[in-house]
Formats: structure tokens, C-alpha cells, sequence
């Protein structure tokens, strides 16, 4: 469910990419971003990540790619996640329960 902590902690993340930027001599992005989120496409965690990445992409002034890989309660995403090239170019969208 998409509610104020989730649009906070999205906040947090659109603050954290673009100080990310600066921080690398404003070189970072120079490509398309993916993030990879740990839930089938359409729920509500897939909602949650395409609205974070609609205010991100206008941030960045790249686009971010939306990958959805569903499975095993979350860890099909995760493993592919910590598994990606440390280059922050892809980045994670996990939903934690509350």
C-alpha cells in the first residue's frame, strides 16, 4: 500500500541518487539506470516504484529502466540484486513490511 512512510522513504532515495550525482564529479548517471523490484509488475510495490522513478528520471535527467522480478516471497529480486555490478546502476526497490 502506497502511504506517507513509503513516499518518505522514496524521498529519501530521490535525495540519496541525487546527491549520488554530485558527489561523482556530475558524471553519474550517463546511462539509463535499472531498478529492480522484488514484486510482480502491476501490485502495489510496482506502483510504488514507477511513481518513485517518474520524480527520479526528471532528478537524474536519465531514464530508469523498471525491472520486475517476482518470486520466492522477494528473493528472486533480491538476489539479482545483490548479485548486480557495484557501479550504481542498479538499484533496489524492496517494500519492508511495517
Amino acid at each position: 500500500m502506497l502511504n506517507r512512510r513509503n513516499l518518505l522513504g522514496a524521498g529519501a532515495a530521490i535525495g540519496v541518487l541525487s546527491r549520488t550525482g554530485e558527489a561523482q564529479a556530475q558524471a553519474y548517471p550517463s546511462r539509463a539506470v535499472s531498478l529492480i523490484v522484488a514484486a510482480p509488475a502491476g501490485g502495489n510495490t510496482d506502483v510504488g516504484a514507477r511513481i518513485l522513478c517518474s520524480i527520479a528520471e526528471k532528478e537524474l535527467g536519465q531514464p530508469i529502466v523498471v525491472l520486475n522480478k517476482a518470486g520466492a516471497g522477494g528473493q528472486v529480486g533480491w538476489t539479482e540484486l545483490a548479485r548486480a555490478k557495484p557501479d550504481g546502476y542498479t538499484i533496489g526497490f524492496i517494500i519492508m513490511p511495517g
